[in-house]
């Protein structure tokens, strides 16, 4: 961790130097092109190590902003070779403008790697044809607005591989755009809020640098050096900077939040339909109206119409699709949780006990040893019968409440039935923490409960099994579990017993 701040720390350095160094630029230029090439190689290192300290699904992302950084860096070296070893001044564009075109790709296609992320296969090719359609309309905006109009420029100054070349930056530029906001509104980047501001933030200062460019680039006035230069530096700064705080902090479940489908759904409309719209308006706007051929203007008309009734069956499908949704995670969540207790159930209880044994069995060489608590209400069968099943069933809810307060990532709590509940304790120490965990959830569910008029005190008993020791399957430890618990009870209730216990598992 110490390198990696290092490495930021050598950036930010590298940034203020270049920056005060930009009116010296004319006495030693390869010098300060140098100087501004390593933050891009530092960032490559940094970027790369980050993608080695990630999982398989997120590598591919981290390697190619690394390459990206790559890319640029050779771009600049490739500047100076120009001057240095040919004793020319660069050409704009130039070979060098090949590999930033290459930087622009290699950002484009690791946010769309992101977005494409565990989609099925059809929305996988839907979000395709979305984005040829965005990426076509961007391309046709570029060559209406930026590019057409200064063709002569273009071709008086430079070739036809020269316009394509300086075409790529503006076309890119929008993807990008349109991949954070598709990012952003549907909810799927997997890293914390302050790593996704971080990469939005370098993304823009890089398409203001590449814009700036673009411009200068049109009207004849830039110049290598000038203080657009270092804006790109800032940006593998701040995506440097994203990739550490990646590594720092966990991976978030992403979901699509009812509350953000509305919104992702209504831009998944508008962006395919509004470039079809602007296309269909400038294709109006190269003709009157007036003089229109009645086809051409009902083909159009019609058009719209169609746009407008498929965005209609394309609302009323995800509408059915959410309410299918909706009916599965209901019908999910009542495969495995308690609908009392809000506890998972019994199922769900095997199925996470096998996990850990499975678990277990695969990594052999560490201590994944864990240990089942089985829980039992001391006295709930006479709170039930004398108050009736309303208040045994709040019982429940409280019972379950406290001991949910008590528990932490390394418990996992469940109900199994009637009174009886069960803690599976993975990560622990001792025994002796085992017991004194045990005594926690037996001093929280002493204390009384209040149910509006009524208050009465309760008990709980324990019999922790452990695995490995105890048994080596689901059915072995709560069967033991379930024997100690019979002897924690025969004791006097109140209390946590181990089948470990000689006695008790002489007994058994």
């Amino acid at each position: 961790m110490m390198k990696d701040k290092l490495y930021l720390y050598i950036i930010v350095g590298t940034i203020l130097v270049r920056y005060l160094l930009i009116p010296f630029f004319d006495i030693h230029p390869n010098l300060i092109l140098l100087l501004e090439t390593l933050p891009f190689i530092l960032s490559a290192i940094l970027l790369y190590r980050v993608a080695v300290a990630h999982a398989k699904p997120y590598k591919s992302f981290w390697l190619l902003l690394s390459l990206g950084s790559l890319f640029f860096a050779t771009a600049n070296v490739t500047w100076v070779v120009y001057e240095i070893w040919f004793s020319i001044e660069a050409p704009i564009p130039s070979i060098s403008d090949i590999f930033w075109s290459l930087q622009n790709i290699t950002y484009v296609t690791a946010l769309v790697y992101l977005l494409m992320r565990d989609r099925s296969i059809y929305r996988s090719i839907r979000f395709l044809f979305d984005t040829a359609i965005v990426l076509i309309t961007a391309g046709a905006l570029s060559w209406e607005f930026i590019i057409f109009p200064y063709m002569d420029y273009f071709f008086n100054t430079t070739s036809l591989w020269g316009v394509l070349v300086t075409t790529i930056y503006p076309v890119t530029d929008l993807a990008m755009l349109m991949c954070i906001f598709m990012l952003y509104y549907t909810n799927r980047f997997p890293y914390s809020k302050q790593v996704f501001m971080s990469i939005i933030a370098g993304m823009i200062v890089f398409i203001l640098g590449d814009t700036l460019y673009l411009s200068q680039v049109i009207y004849g006035t830039y110049a290598i050096g000038s203080w657009i230069d270092p804006l790109f530096n800032i940006t593998v700064l701040l995506l440097a900077y994203a990739g550490v705080r990646s590594t720092q902090t966990k991976l978030r479940t992403v979901s699509l939040a009812q509350k953000k489908e509305t919104s992702t759904r209504k831009i998944k409309y508008v962006l395919p339909y509004s470039c079809l719209i602007m296309l269909l308006a400038l294709t109006v706007q190269r003709f009157e109206l007036i003089t229109a051929d009645l086809i051409i203007i009902a083909s159009l008309v019609t058009i719209l119409l169609i746009i407008v009734r498929q965005v209609i069956v394309l609302q009323e499908n995800d509408t059915l699709m959410l309410k299918l949704q909706e009916a599965l995670q209901r019908a999910e969540y009542l495969a495995l949780y308690d609908p009392l207790s809000k506890l998972p159930n019994r199922r769900y209880f095997e199925m996470h006990a096998t996990k850990l044994i499975e678990r277990s069995k695969g990594n052999e060489s560490e201590n994944n040893s864990f240990a089942l608590l089985f829980l039992d209400l001391d006295r709930f069968k006479f709170v039930n019968d004398s108050y009736g099943h309303d208040v045994g069933d709040a019982l429940i809810e409280g019972v379950a409440e406290r001991i949910s307060s008590l528990a932490d990532e390394r418990h996992f709590i469940s109900r199994m039935g009637g009174d009886e509940m069960t803690v599976l304790f993975q990560g622990y120490q001792s025994e002796e923490e085992l017991m004194q965990f045990s005594h926690r959830i037996i001093a929280e569910v002493g204390r009384p409960f209040q149910f509006g008029d009524i208050q009465f005190e309760i008990g709980v008993s324990i019999g922790i099994s452990i695995y490995h020791q105890d048994g080596v399957t689901v059915t072995e430890l709560l069967k033991n579990a379930d024997v100690a618990l019979y002897q924690a009870k025969a004791l006097g209730k109140g209390r946590a017993v181990f089948y470990s216990n000689p006695f008790i598992k002489n007994k058994g």
